[in-house]
């Protein structure tokens, strides 16, 4: 006997209801019924009749023997499906075949979750969908015609990995990426309309350049109209994003800890690079006498506490200044030292990959050391060089000694020592030249700044300065080219380089009396010869004449993360706070507060796109005195802040306000939010 499913749910209960049942007086239970008593009743007995037992006494007619039956459930086949019924203490239960489920195995996998437009096969999973031709989908649902088969992105990560039955997506785009195209191609491409935020596209071209404003988020919609009419929409969310990631602090902090640069050694040792950044490891100088440099490693987008502390040897050399500059690649850190041995100086290289244990360092020192030559004053390590300045090195000039005319020396790794250095000195010095101020490698390439170059017009405020490029050549180092802008004063003070661009900053660009503001300048090559491509100047705000002159723009730092140039200026006055603040005079000013500027280079232009302040600006902090950046990340120290804080946080906005421990100094670290990035997407700066 089968039942419909509504009459078996009935009959079930019934049934449960019948086993439970006491017969009437005078009867007894056989099976579900209730049958009159074959002796006289002298009460129910204590099951309540549903198991009486055997009767000796009584006279049955030859049925003393019987024993009536129990509540058999399974009798009546409650379970569907071919399912297999057993008793319980309870009733019955029923071990189901594969694709149904319930308690009598009604349910039906392939009834209540069908496929719209497929075969369906039963699985212990539930079903299975074997779609006809032209649809796709977990349950055979949406017509191929309506879906893609590729959507792509010109710069970021795709978030998750494109999927035809997958319809929202996320895009992370760091500081360097202003624009993003995608680009959808259809499963079915003649007959489908493709549109992107309502502009038709064809099947496989890509969208226009979608403008990203630093900290915003766009969807962007992507829709797909077959011939049947059958539609499908796709998103993608765009964001970019700027924010500070650490608050950093010597740890403990102590007043005059000079973590991240001292003040009073502007013009005495490299303008700027006292704080270094490759990939996810950071390094901060502390020129205290003898001088430290802390060691910090980036997980997960977090920057932990210190990995190491580390000085120059293991007797500490007093007036040392080591890490007055630090620079760091993929597999070495360099440490200048330029006050060791009576200002005579010296740089210590440090491989990376023994940093948390083994110390061991390669001491680089001049071929004839001198006292005061100041080497270590710059340092660069790149692409299996070092080059490290000694800007105030004497230099002769005709058999007579120029004081203070600077040299750079190139050092290279032989697979166990980096040898002696090849001395690079002007080809026309002169005293207080400066030559190697600030030094770059790139592309083969030694850059050197010599910010007080006599050669050329000569300012009512200085020398105009010259940028020097070097290549190797079989004889060693040979001049190639020199940077040199009309009108300048001081160029040269800080250099960087990355791809075959140069950019090199100038003190101030004079006209008749030099009343002009500093400017950085962009350098790119065409043929053999070097030239202005680009000029930046600090962005001059409504209506503060008075409030805006020699503000050190470029001055101390100017360093690039991919296409995009990070400039400093320790001076800026605006107290602001955070990311693209308000650069309003109601606002209030004092000098020595500091900013940094963010030239991102955008298909229409370079374009100022962020203007960065420190979380507590305040003045005389000089955030900007020095920075570098790497991979979308930028780090600016503050050698005159002095919150009492310890270590990292994200942004100790109560000890940040505690001003007392003066000039202990502090670095802000800046890159994409990584809170809004889904785990495990790899997005720089995380």
């Amino acid at each position: 006997m089968r039942l419909s499913l509504p009459a078996l749910f009935s009959v079930s209960f019934l049934l449960l209801a019948a086993c439970d049942k006491p017969c009437p007086k005078g009867q007894q239970r056989y099976g579900v019924k209730c049958v009159m008593r074959l002796v006289p009743d002298s009460g129910t007995d204590a099951n309540g009749g549903l198991d009486a037992g055997p009767s000796n006494t009584q006279d049955d007619g030859g049925l003393s023997s019987c024993i009536p039956p129990k509540c058999h459930p399974c009798e009546f086949e409650p379970c569907q499906n071919a399912g297999v019924c057993s008793e319980t203490d309870t009733g019955f239960e029923c071990a189901c075949k594969v694709g149904f489920s319930g308690k009598v195995c009604a349910i039906d996998a392939c009834v209540i979750d069908p496929c719209m437009h497929g075969e369906c096969t039963r699985k212990s999973s539930g079903r299975e969908c074997k779609c006809e031709p032209g649809f796709v989908g977990d349950a055979c649902e949406t017509n191929t015609n309506a879906t893609l088969v590729s959507l792509t992105v010109s710069a970021g990560t795709l978030y998750p990995a494109f999927s035809p039955n997958v319809h929202a997506y996320s895009v992370d785009l760091g500081l360097a990426i202003p624009e993003v195209r995608i680009t959808p191609r259809a499963a079915a491409p003649n007959g489908v309309t493709l549109t992107i935020d309502e502009v038709v596209l064809a099947s496989g071209e890509s969208s226009p350049l979608w403008a990203m404003p630093l900290n915003s988020a766009r969807d962007i919609r992507i829709g797909v109209v077959a011939e049947d009419g059958t539609e499908l929409t796709y998103v993608v969310t765009v964001r970019r994003s700027l924010a500070q990631r650490a608050y950093v602090k010597s740890d403990p902090s102590a007043e005059e800890d000079y973590f991240g640069g001292d003040v009073s050694e502007v013009g005495l040792s490299h303008f700027g690079g006292v704080v270094a950044i490759e990939g996810d490891m950071m390094a901060v100088g502390r020129p205290k006498n003898a001088g430290t440099v802390n060691l910090f490693i980036r997980e997960s987008g977090a920057w932990a506490p210190n990995l190491k502390v580390i000085s120059a040897s293991e007797h500490e050399k007093e007036g040392a200044l080591f890490g007055s500059t630090v620079s760091l690649d993929e597999e070495w850190l360099l440490v200048g030292a330029p006050g060791e041995s009576a200002g005579t100086g010296a740089a210590y290289a440090f491989r990376r990959s023994t940093l948390s244990d083994d110390l061991r360092a390669h001491r680089l020192v001049p071929r004839s050391p001198v006292a005061g030559q100041r080497f270590g004053s710059s340092v660069a390590v790149r692409e299996g060089k070092i080059v490290v300045g000694a800007m105030n090195e004497e230099v002769l000039r005709a058999g007579i000694a120029q004081s203070a005319a600077g040299a750079a020396y190139v050092f290279e790794f032989d697979g166990l020592t980096w040898g002696e250095g090849e001395r690079i000195v002007s080809p026309n010095p002169h005293r207080e030249d400066r030559f190697g101020a600030d030094i770059a490698v790139d592309e083969g390439r030694v850059i050197v700044g010599s910010f007080g170059d006599h050669i050329g017009e000569l300012q009512v405020d200085g020398a105009p300065g010259a940028v020097y490029i070097y290549e190797q050549v079989a004889t060693g180092w040979t001049l190639s080219g020199t940077l040199r802008v009309p009108n300048s004063v001081g160029l040269g003070a800080s250099v960087a380089a990355t791809s075959g661009r140069i950019a090199a900053s100038s003190i101030r660009f004079c006209l008749s009396a030099c009343t002009g503001q500093p400017q950085v300048y962009l350098f790119s090559k065409e043929g053999a010869d070097w030239s202005v491509w680009k000029t930046f100047g600090l962005p001059k705000p409504e209506d503060t004449a008075t409030l805006f002159d020699a503000r050190q723009f470029g001055f101390t730092g100017i360093a690039f993360t991919g296409s995009t140039l990070v400039v400093s200026a320790f001076d800026e006055l605006f107290l602001g706070k955070g990311i693209n603040p308000a650069r309003d005079p109601a606002v209030g000013g004092a000098g020595g507060t500091g900013a940094v500027y963010a030239f991102v280079e955008h298909s229409d232009g370079w374009k100022l796109d962020a203007y960065i302040k420190a979380s507590n600006a305040e003045g005389n902090d000089y955030f900007g005195m020095s920075l570098a950046a790497s991979n979308d990340t930028i780090v600016v120290a503050a050698p005159g802040e002095a919150s009492n804080a310890d270590g990292i946080s994200v942004n100790n906005v109560a000890a940040q306000g505690d001003n007392t421990a003066p000039l202990s100094g502090a670095v802000y670290v800046f890159s994409t939010n990584c809170d809004q990035v889904p785990a495990g997407v790899n997005v720089p700066g995380c």
